[in-house]
């Protein structure tokens, strides 16, 4: 019975390790935008997020187009996946890159990576 109990516990542990490092499909990004001299926008934005799998260059893994996106005193913020999920196979190698275009505008460089949260 002991061993029975001891088998399920660790069974639990390992399905909890399993869905607490699980990436969401979904996640809050939030940014600040300025002009050249450092005065925040008022305005409002399309915003294009994507991700790759380098710094430059590189394979596009996933983008997603924000439309009349309001940016007040600099700030601004989109969930990204709300249109398309997520995958946890974007962030299995730790070099994942977001890359921001606003507008018709080039993208801006450099990307930036991204990390995880302890």
């Amino acid at each position: 019975m002991k061993s029975l109990v001891t088998s399920i516990v660790f069974f639990q542990l390992i399905i909890v390790s399993f869905v607490c490092a699980a990436v969401p499909q979904r996640f809050q990004y939030q940014g600040s935008l300025s002009r050249p001299n450092g005065i925040p926008l008022d305005t409002t934005i399309n915003l294009t997020l994507r991700l790759y799998d380098t710094s430059s260059g590189g394979t596009l893994l996933w983008h997603e187009t924000y439309s009349d996106v309001t940016v007040r005193r600099g700030l601004f913020s989109v969930t990204m996946g709300a249109t398309t999920p997520l995958l946890q196979s974007y962030f299995q190698s730790g070099e994942t890159y977001l890359g921001i275009v606003i507008g018709d505008d080039p993208e801006m460089a450099p990307r930036t990576r991204l990390v995880t949260l302890p």
